[in-house]
């Protein structure tokens, strides 16, 4: 099957139709229309996905695919060269990520583990994280720290390179059921609460905790931070990919108007501010 991605220039999403009236972003909201296009969607041929439910990319260019269905990951280079990399037992594969190393992570959900496959070919190993539950997501910042959400824990859950684990420090009612986890370059923590409908974010180093201005919030599938600050979001109720600006309100949300998504989830923006989205129901990203 096959990727979508569209470029972004600041935080103004291409348009990939024209929309009549309103646009209608997450529970139906009305979020701002998207400018002109400046760039018309790119496919990434990928061929055989099944339910792909994340994307990933690498600073070479090359993009990696949770492939659920198919219990692997696949990989494109920027040269169009499609693999399978070398995982073994994964069991609904739900997200993946790839560090500045070229070290590859995955929540491998089915086993409630994260596994991960080094950039010099060598064997695949288990993290050791303590007591995941149905992990669905997995994101790596600059210094190669790993955050998962720990969704039957109610947790997201942080290790470092030296293999120092903490539960990120969500309060008050905290986070119930994470589906989705990110983090941006200053190191600031992003959780989808499904159950209380909103996003999340906690400062680096355990800092304070704030409530997105994204409103409320269906279905948060992915999550996706630019450099920019601008955080994205996938919704699979609406079938839409909203936009909030750094220190945004809901007045501030803009669509990321792809063509005819069906159950969207994970998301990756790319060095150059593509964004891609895995348009799982459509076997495609």
């Amino acid at each position: 099957m096959q990727v979508a991605k569209v470029t972004v220039r600041g935080r103004v999403a291409v348009a990939v139709v024209a929309l009549v009236g309103a646009a209608l972003g997450p529970a139906g909201a009305a979020v701002a229309e998207s400018a002109p296009p400046d760039q018309a969607p790119q496919i990434v041929p990928f061929t055989g996905l099944t339910g792909p439910q994340d994307v990933a990319v690498d600073p070479e260019g090359a993009t990696y695919v949770a492939d659920t269905g198919n219990d692997r990951i696949v990989k494109i280079t920027a040269a169009g060269v499609q693999s399978t990399l070398a995982f073994t037992g994964l069991v609904d594969p739900a997200a993946v990520a790839v560090a500045a190393d070229g070290t590859v992570y995955v929540a491998d959900t089915g086993n409630d583990r994260i596994v991960q496959l080094p950039a010099d070919g060598g064997a695949q190993s288990t993290v050791s994280f303590v007591g995941l539950t149905d992990p669905p997501d997995v994101v790596v910042d600059d210094l190669g720290t790993l955050y998962v959400a720990d969704t039957g824990n109610d947790r997201v859950r942080k290790r470092t390179v030296a293999g120092a684990q903490s539960t990120v420090g969500f309060t008050g009612i905290g986070v119930d059921g994470p589906s989705a986890v990110a983090v941006d370059r200053s190191r600031n923590v992003y959780a989808i609460d499904p159950a209380n409908n909103r996003v999340l974010r906690v400062a680096a180093a355990g800092g304070a905790q704030t409530v997105l201005g994204f409103g409320f919030i269906v279905s948060g599938r992915g999550l996706a931070v630019d450099g920019a600050g601008t955080v994205y979001l996938s919704d699979d109720f609406d079938n839409t990919v909203v936009g909030l600006p750094a220190g945004g309100q809901p007045s501030d949300v803009f669509l990321v108007n792809f063509l005819y998504l069906d159950h969207p989830s994970g998301l990756a923006v790319d060095e150059r501010g593509d964004v891609l989205v895995a348009d799982t129901a459509k076997d495609r990203v």
